[in-house]
């Protein structure tokens, strides 16, 4: 393993032991907002361990890659276990929670959180699929991906404003349908991030030709 200067060592621990931490927490805290009416929010400690757990595993991970000897298969798993914790992490977690907003129980979710290890493992079950799927969501070439690709270029601009007037006319009903729909609509995204994450992670493997 290739010495670190004192300088890169310093750079490092900022970046493991402080920015990266703080960084995480942030996201950790969100993930536990729940709204349950009009302008009422709760908190999901459930789902703030779960995102904790995630970010401990990524936290792991990155420090398992970055002093482990390259091209091993312990270096590319810790690095594929960071890659595909990123996403879930950063905006799944809380997404699932939104749409538990709506349900009577958490058993409802669990379908939706199912789809996370699933994308997670698709390289391993079926890498065709994965690279497919990796490739639609940055150069569609499918009529689906392309038209999906549309709907996001057009929609993006006005989904700010889309959302906060939805969710405003649910909120004066006392309802709050609008926020599981758009975390519905985000979970799906987030889990299809999944899985272009895992197949960018399975393209490193050490054992590829």
């Amino acid at each position: 393993m290739k010495k670190m200067k004192k300088e890169e060592w310093l750079k490092y621990f900022a970046a493991a032991f402080l920015g990266l931490p703080l960084l995480l927490g942030v996201f950790i805290a969100i993930a536990g907002i729940t709204p349950i009416g009009p302008k009422k929010i709760s908190y999901n400690f459930t789902s703030m361990y779960i995102a904790l757990a995630l970010s401990i595993v990524l936290w792991l991970s990155g420090i398992t890659h970055r002093f482990s000897k390259k091209d091993t298969w312990w270096s590319w798993l810790s690095y594929y276990l960071g890659y595909i914790t990123i996403i879930p992490i950063m905006g799944g977690v809380a997404s699932l929670n939104f749409i538990y907003a709506s349900f009577p129980t958490w058993q409802w979710i669990v379908p939706f959180a199912i789809m996370y290890p699933i994308a997670a493992i698709l390289p391993f079950t079926n890498e065709k699929l994965s690279e497919v799927l990796h490739t639609e969501i940055f150069t569609p070439r499918s009529c689906l991906g392309k038209l999906i690709q549309l709907f996001i270029l057009a929609i993006a601009p006005i989904a700010g404003i889309f959302g906060a007037i939805f969710s405003g006319a649910m909120e004066r009903s006392g309802s709050v349908i609008g926020y599981s729909i758009m975390g519905l609509i985000f979970h799906f995204f987030l889990v299809w991030g999944t899985v272009s994450m895992a197949q960018q992670a399975w393209e490193r493997r050490p054992w590829k030709k």
